[in-house]
């Protein structure tokens, strides 16, 4: 059966109608930032291949943007909010697009500005994650490539300048997966279901409110997205949401009782009931994929 290559579509936010769809061709990632301007980079690899930077104006124009090598999965992802022109990660190694990974930034006319090294510790590995730029500065969330497996403090939330400088580090158990900030603050998700509200002057915790009384089983990897930075202090609400789930306070969930395997408010709500831990364990975790 033949099939159209993958399109990238452009929505009216207030009445969700598709303004226009466009083509790169093959696969690829939006690169937040580019303001009147939609940039992809194209998920196709294999690694040793340069690939460019697709830029489409909103006029209908195309042209190529500045060589940024390949890109996978695991090592590349670099999704910015409020970022003021786009970010990527970009591989220096002639051979491996995923080796010698720094933080590049695009400029209005198009051109590359690498920043600094991703990994700001010698000979460690970092593997990409989400971010969010705060003034003039970045925090950004990844996990440390360790090849006997990932580790206790093995991922980590940091804040840089746009020098590179460190300004402050968190180590965590469990890599974030998503990341967003009010200039005050900096909230991070996790895939253990976890909330965390970090200072965005030192990083230090204020509050973390693990969902540990609202997921069914110890091995359930749904993650959670913040959908809105502009939180309340504790207590007062926070949405957030899970696959198959509408959105609810996190200080809310850890409100219900559990009662087989479901808190309270999960069966009140419908919530599908989830398949043991043992299926998983046979099968493989869904979101984790051998190396």
């Amino acid at each position: 059966m033949e099939t159209s290559a993958p399109r990238v579509a452009r929505i009216d936010l207030d009445t969700g109608r598709v303004l226009e769809t466009v083509s790169a061709g093959e696969y690829a990632v939006l690169v937040a930032g580019g303001r009147k301007r939609l940039v992809l980079r194209l998920v196709e690899e294999p690694r040793k291949a340069d690939w460019r930077l697709l830029m489409f104006e909103l006029d209908g124009t195309a042209a190529e943007g500045p060589e940024v090598r390949g890109f996978d999965l695991f090592n590349h992802p670099f999704p910015m909010r409020r970022s003021s022109r786009p970010y990527a990660l970009v591989g220096t190694d002639p051979e491996w697009a995923h080796r010698g990974l720094w933080v590049a930034a695009v400029g209005a006319d198009g051109t590359l500005r690498p920043l600094f090294p991703h990994s700001w510790v010698p000979q460690e590995h970092h593997f990409g994650g989400p971010a969010v730029e705060i003034g003039e500065s970045m925090v950004y969330a990844g996990s440390v490539y360790e090849p006997q497996g990932h580790g206790p403090g093995g991922s980590y939330i940091v804040r840089r300048s746009l020098d590179g400088a460190v300004l402050w580090e968190h180590r965590a158990d469990h890599p974030a997966t998503a990341l967003d900030s009010d200039g005050e603050a900096v909230y991070a998700t996790d895939n253990s279901g976890a909330l965390t509200a970090l200072d965005a002057a030192t990083g230090v915790v204020l509050w973390r409110t693990a969902a540990s009384t609202f997921l069914p089983h110890e091995n359930d990897r749904n993650r959670w997205m913040p959908i809105d930075s502009r939180l309340l202090p504790p207590g007062s609400g926070c949405a957030t949401r899970t696959p198959g789930r509408s959105a609810r306070s996190a200080p809310e969930l850890s409100r219900g009782r559990r009662r087989g395997g479901h808190t309270d408010r999960a069966h009140r709500t419908g919530a599908p009931r989830r398949l043991p831990a043992r299926w998983w364990r046979r099968r493989g975790s869904p979101g984790r994929p051998g190396r």
